[in-house]
């Protein structure tokens, strides 16, 4: 099939731009109808002036219409089931589809622009509108919502009757343009709470004082599963209940800048929960309603309110299986704690990054964590620093781990020295009847990040050991281990002296070259070069290798 290739041409006189066509080879070598007729037409729109402009102009449109039906592969080739499929492969690329008049992105009505076939298909395919995603950049004017929340309903109408994903945005408002935008906004969120029945997932992220319109004589039933809902506000003062009368039970719960009492609907099925900028009494009053919660990450636990009184004795909950927490202000006192309080053991997957420089975590407090939950944790990155520079003491803890991601930032490199070593002299497992130590024996994977200004203090020499000696790799009482991954990278630019070249002696490689050989897997770098790369190791040979730390 030919194709329509077209030429800019500009007709300066009635400020107008558009393409002339060059014809397709559909027919006999000549170019299809559509595409002949356009030809013509548009050189009538040259040699006319006033009226007959625009009806050439309008019949011009029609006919580019007509000529991408001509020409489209999918109306003509595919059964309109099979189109539809292909649509939404379109719409659901992994990217909400954001409508908003500063973006272009993936949505129906892009669709329905090529040509009355498409328009036909789009039109008829309910699961392209069911997810609608709204941002709006204020100040908006009172017509331009009024157009929007026409074109909304007709979005939310095709949609029939699928459940409904909403996602409802405000962007660069002042507090005081927002109230000027009441009456305005009011009007799109009036439109979505016709559909509250339909809602699924519903994601808000405007300011507290909108908040409470979005529920406000909202009643009955509603199968919302997800809930993500934040106070874009720096400093919020609105705190009144949003769920009194609302009658949802949501799975998965996503909060940012929101006090917890406000929340006040049902939490039995909630099983995945996420805050951010919340105090520790909220963080911990979450593991007393969430009976059933599965997955729980939290970012940034600020001070205590006076909202809920701190336990008496820890909170045990005894379903909460992945915890991950991500603390990035100073000081890092509430995540000590917030471990201090709780009891979990069924816990199987825990991440802990605390990323504010200098700060570092309460290694008792930890190992008191694990000795109360005894949970058989399998799982385990910690990117913080502990205030003994310790953290075998809390790997003594967890006696089940297979994963182990360590990240070490701002210490000396030789922190690691001491893992390194009991990790190779419990290489072996022990048995039973045996006094052997015993030290993380089912662990499988290691992965080691480490920033730091001293990297050529790093213990390589001790790496090769932790897999025990060379000739027990494939014995059943070895541990484990199969992969480990070791990355050393400077905190900023490295000063010219750290960028020469660093030596790697030779009985070092050969023995990393011996565990690859025997079905290790290694990952090492040093400020991005990986250390064991053919032209880094010289080959076969197993020359002595000058690496490039650069």
């Amino acid at each position: 099939m030919g194709s329509a290739l077209a030429k800019n041409f500009s007709l300066d006189a009635n400020k107008i731009d558009f393409h002339i066509y060059e014809p397709c080879r559909m027919e006999n070598g000549e170019g299809c109808p559509p595409c002949r007729e356009i030809q013509d037409v548009e050189r009538q729109i040259y040699e006319a002036s006033g009226v007959a402009v625009e009806k050439l102009i309008k019949r011009r449109q029609y006919l580019k219409s007509a000529i991408n039906e001509m020409h489209d592969p999918i109306s003509r080739q595919l059964p309109p089931e099979i189109a539809s499929t292909v649509f939404q492969f379109y719409i659901h690329d992994g990217s909400d589809p954001l409508w908003n008049e500063h973006e272009e992105s993936p949505n129906p009505f892009v669709l329905g622009a090529v040509c009355r076939a498409w328009r036909e298909i789009a039109w008829s395919t309910p699961r392209l509108w069911a997810t609608l995603s709204l941002l709006f950049y204020l100040p908006v004017s009172g017509t331009k919502m009024a157009t929007l929340v026409q074109l909304a309903q007709q979005w939310l109408d095709r949609a029939g009757q699928l459940p409904l994903t909403i996602t409802f945005r405000t962007e660069s408002g002042s507090p005081i343009e927002i109230r000027a935008m009441h009456a305005v906004l009011y009007c799109m969120i009036d439109l979505i709470k016709q559909y509250y029945s339909r809602w699924h997932r519903l994601s808000l992220d405007v300011d507290g004082i909108l908040l409470p319109h979005f529920f406000l004589h909202l009643r009955g039933k509603c199968m919302i599963q997800m809930l993500q809902i934040g106070d874009a506000s720096i400093h919020s003062t609105f705190d009144e209940s949003l769920f009194d009368d609302i009658d949802f039970i949501p799975s998965k719960i996503i909060m940012t800048n929101i006090r917890l009492r406000r929340m006040t609907f049902f939490w039995d099925n909630v099983t995945y929960v996420e805050l951010c900028d919340i105090p520790l009494d909220d963080c911990l009053e979450v593991l007393c309603r969430a009976l059933k919660l599965k997955k729980y990450r939290i970012s940034d636990i600020l001070q205590p309110g006076d909202h809920f009184p701190l336990p008496m004795s820890p909170i045990v909950h005894t379903n909460l299986e992945d915890l991950k927490i991500i603390h990035t202000i100073s000081p890092p006192y509430f995540l000590n704690w917030f471990f201090a309080n709780i009891k979990l053991p069924c816990l199987a997957s825990l991440s802990c990054q605390l990323l504010t420089g200098d700060c570092s975590l309460s290694s008792a407090v930890f190992e008191s964590f694990f000795d109360r939950s005894l949970c058989r944790l399998s799982n385990f990155r910690m990117a913080t620093r502990f205030e003994d520079d310790d953290s075998v003491s809390i790997l003594r803890k967890t006696p089940y781990l297979k994963n182990l991601d360590l990240s070490i930032h701002g210490q000396s490199s030789s922190t690691l020295n001491p893992l390194f070593q009991l990790l190779g002299r419990t290489a072996l497992i022990a048995y039973k009847d045996s006094k052997r130590e015993v030290f993380l024996p089912s662990l499988q994977s290691l992965k080691i990040w480490v920033q730091t200004s001293d990297l050529k203090e790093f213990g390589w020499g001790l790496v090769p050991h932790i897999f025990g000696p060379l000739s027990d790799i494939g014995v059943k009482e070895r541990r484990p281990l199969q992969d480990l991954t070791i990355s050393l990278r400077w905190p900023l630019n490295p000063p010219p002296e750290e960028r020469s070249l660093s030596e790697f002696g030779s009985v070092i490689l050969s023995q990393f070259l011996e565990l690859r050989n025997a079905g290790i897997s290694l990952q090492l770098s040093a400020l991005k070069e990986d250390l064991l790369l053919p032209s880094k190791t010289g080959g076969a040979d197993m020359r002595e290798v000058q690496v490039l730390n650069s």
